[in-house]
């Protein structure tokens, strides 16, 4: 039986392209999220067809209830509608490890942006030692719906791998002056996209964006890198977990836990929690998939965060999680 993880995309017989997400799928179909759509008035072209770009997440849902509902699917066990591509209705599966190792065998025939990738995968590699299986390509460029402008997608599996990636990236930096941090003209405006609350602090988030190791400047385009961990790093299924969705709220807490911070999905462990409402939450865990999220917030750090209170079932167990994955949510360090 074939299995999706992140970083892969799907295409329907629609012409429909889906980015999946995570490891863990129900048996009837994938969870992904909608990325490009046929459109002759779009700017990307693949084998004649126009494709454009679709984002923010609102914009998905909004996009597949009026024209394709059938990739929307209310989930009891995660108590949310979500998009879900039906396995049957995968027409193809795009990976970024093969990706990769087809454009290293094409050498001398590639793009701009191509070799730029290759170049940089090869020096991370080089540097941290992970094996070409553990490394590949993503985003646009994967499905061949990349731009002139689009940036460089890389995705490293393994938490092994991920933990010698992320070690690798701090050493580049010091040491590859093709390699930067975004400045402050460019950490500001990636704070704006990504934040765009009125009450936040954008000078604050631009230098947290600066700081980040997983994204920057390479040869002068922008990357951005995922570390996902790997089937052999879990030992849970889909249907270990059920979870229940309590409504939304604030919290002030600290950072307690940040050793899965670096990954998506990244996870902060969080105590002395408090929520700003009028019903009290404990709640032990603030976690995303959503790449902004990643080198958030440090150990130790008192954060003030937003976004949607679930309880998670697990066996016997159960704890409270802040999820943050809408264009409102928000984690930022308040002691900084």
């Amino acid at each position: 039986m074939r299995r999706y993880r992140e970083g892969d995309f799907v295409r329907t017989p629609e012409g429909l392209f889906f980015g999946v997400k995570g490891l863990l799928h129900p048996n009837h179909g994938v969870i992904a999220f909608l990325r490009h759509v046929p459109d002759q008035q779009g700017g990307r072209e693949k084998e004649g067809i126009r494709y454009r770009k679709i984002h923010p997440l609102k914009n998905k849902y909004e996009y597949l209830r009026k024209n394709h509902p059938n990739y929307l699917h209310y989930s009891q066990r995660l108590d949310r509608e979500i998009q879900t591509v039906p396995i049957k209705k995968i027409e193809e599966v795009y990976k970024p490890v093969e990706q990769l190792a087809e454009l290293i065998k094409r050498e001398n025939r590639l793009s701009i942006l191509e070799k730029s990738a290759v170049k940089l995968s090869e020096k991370i590699m080089d540097e941290s030692q992970i094996k070409m299986e553990s490394i590949g390509v993503t985003g646009s460029l994967l499905v061949g719906l990349d731009t002139r402008e689009s940036d460089i997608d890389l995705i490293i599996y393994g938490e092994e791998e991920g933990r010698r990636a992320y070690s690798a990236l701090r050493d580049l930096r010091n040491s590859d002056k093709q390699i930067s941090p975004y400045d402050l003209e460019n950490g500001v405006r990636i704070a704006k996209s990504r934040w765009p609350q009125a009450n936040l602090q954008i000078e604050k988030l631009a230098m947290i964006e600066s700081e980040k190791l997983l994204h920057g400047t390479f040869e002068n385009r922008g990357f951005f890198i995922k570390l996902v961990k790997d089937w052999k790093d879990i030992r849970s299924k889909y249907e270990d977990y059920t979870y229940f969705n309590l409504g939304r709220t604030k919290i002030i807490g600290i950072i307690s836990d940040d050793v899965n911070s670096i990954f998506t999905p990244c996870s902060y462990g969080v105590e002395e929690s408090q929520t700003l409402g009028n019903k009290d939450y404990d709640i032990k865990k603030i976690v995303s998939f959503r790449g902004k999220f990643p080198e958030q917030a440090k150990k130790g750090d008192k954060i003030r965060a937003e976004g949607r209170i679930e309880k998670v079932v697990h066996g016997d167990g159960e704890y409270l999680r802040l999820i943050l994955e809408e264009p409102q949510d928000y984690l930022i360090p308040i002691n900084k």
